[in-house]
């Protein structure tokens, strides 16, 4: 496709088209102009001196193409460590529900006071899953799977407690055996199931762009929002805005979002591309590299 190059100092405005994506829960806008293609993140090689929010470079019809990760210029974790962290939390989850049971397994047995936690909302996972939002629907649809059962278990302190105020400690002893059977099993294999899908629904795009020189370069997103017109562009940026981002955020973009608007951060590709010292990557200024051996 025709890409048509912008001046440095252009003006921004909400009567130009935008890609919207999310990195970090953060959106950002790149103007249709300067867009090439959108894949799917492919392999990358990594090469010598890169600055530190270079990921590598990729093969895009034959040609090596520099990948610039937002995450790692905002000094965050890229995506893919953010996940295996995510999973490595669940399966600390999963072990404190058996913890959980065992201790209520304990207090019955010695006649204790119950003082399980008996809220869902309140467990470490229970904050966690209240708060999580993940942009695919098949993770979002398998996660929904946990609430019922992870409810029942919690249930279970007030049932049980309510047995042994009654003096009827076997009864109480049998829900508790009846829950390991069932909703226990339940949200085990859910938690054992949750690093698979985790891993086969949370990708990265490459978002290829090709600069005022002619070269192409693509950045990484978590996910893609929409492409269409703004509602309002507002460039220089605000103060509070600016004194965050100033070095590679150009204007703040605004659209319509059920009863508010949200806000998107529009990038300046030429500033984003520098490394810390505000220099252009020696890798880039050629524009003719021909792709990395696999």
């Amino acid at each position: 496709m025709p890409v048509e190059t912008f001046a440095e100092g252009q003006e921004y405005s909400n009567a130009s088209e935008y890609l919207v994506f999310t990195s970090a829960e953060q959106k950002f806008g790149l103007r249709q102009e300067v867009l090439v293609a959108i894949i799917d993140m492919p392999n990358h090689t990594l090469i010598p001196r890169m600055p530190s929010h270079m990921r590598g470079v990729m093969d895009y019809m034959g040609k090596a193409v520099p990948v610039y990760d937002i995450r790692k210029k905002m000094g965050l974790p890229p995506l893919a460590e953010e996940t295996n962290l995510l999973i490595d939390s669940l399966v600390q989850r999963k072990q404190d529900h058996l913890s959980w049971l065992e201790k209520l397994k304990d207090q019955v047995a010695h006649s204790q006071e119950i003082s399980v936690q008996t809220d869902p909302h309140k467990c470490a996972f229970g904050v966690w899953y209240d708060a999580c939002k993940f942009h695919s629907f098949n993770l979002t649809s398998y996660m929904a799977l946990f609430d019922a059962p992870h409810k029942r278990i919690h249930s279970l302190a007030i049932e049980v407690g309510i047995l042994i105020q009654a003096g009827k400690l076997e009864a109480a002893k049998d829900v508790i055996h009846q829950a390991e059977n069932d909703e226990l099993q339940t949200l085990l294999a859910l938690f054992d199931g949750a690093a698979k899908k985790i891993k086969q629904f949370t990708y990265e795009y490459a978002v290829i762009l090709e600069r005022a020189s002619g070269q192409r370069v693509s950045i990484l997103a978590d996910n893609l929002e929409y492409f269409g017109l703004l509602d309002e562009v507002v460039s220089p940026l605000p103060m509070a805005f600016a004194q965050q981002h100033n070095n590679f955020i150009d204007a703040l973009g605004r659209k319509t979002k059920g009863d508010g608007k949200e806000e998107i951060l529009i990038l300046n590709i030429e500033k984003f591309l520098l490394d810390e010292t505000g220099t252009p990557p020696s890798f880039m200024l050629d524009g003719s590299e021909n792709a990395p051996a696999s």
